[in-house]
């Protein structure tokens, strides 16, 4: 799979996905290949597709990053001790919904929003010997 720029297609198109598209009926099967859906990575740090092999597929390097603006709230206490409930609100970094645009983020922002369909998650995490994540296997949503 190539990477031109954050625009994908598994078939190693790239930004002639379209092209591909119209000689295939890609388009008629989103799942099979997005029409060249445009990626945006909004986590911190890149993100790694990789192969069964663990060779990797294509890396989603970062555009920014998104968080939830938090409260901390009294609840109450047990033997003295002062509980807490933490609230999330609104998000602070996430770009408007596009049409043919997905949005990388941490699976917290994806769960504080479900209703955004465009947002994807890392899945099936891939670790290093050391327990260090060196990428997934696919985007979650």
């Amino acid at each position: 799979m190539e990477n031109h720029g954050t625009k994908i297609c598994p078939d190693g198109w790239g930004e002639n996905c379209d092209e591909h598209s119209q000689m295939t009926g890609c388009a008629k099967s989103p799942r099979h290949c997005g029409g060249g859906a445009r990626v945006i990575n909004m986590t911190p740090h890149p993100v790694n597709i990789l192969d069964q092999t663990g060779a990797e597929i294509v890396s989603f390097p970062s555009a920014g990053q998104v968080r939830l603006q938090m409260a901390t709230v009294d609840v109450g206490y047990i033997n003295k001790i002062r509980l807490t409930k933490t609230v999330y609100g609104e998000p602070e970094g996430l770009p408007e919904r596009r049409p043919g645009t997905y949005c990388i983020v941490s699976q917290m922002v994806k769960s504080a929003l479900p209703d955004r369909k465009d947002l994807l998650v890392p899945s099936e995490v891939v670790r290093d010997d050391s327990g260090r994540i060196i990428g997934c296997r696919s985007l979650g949503r």
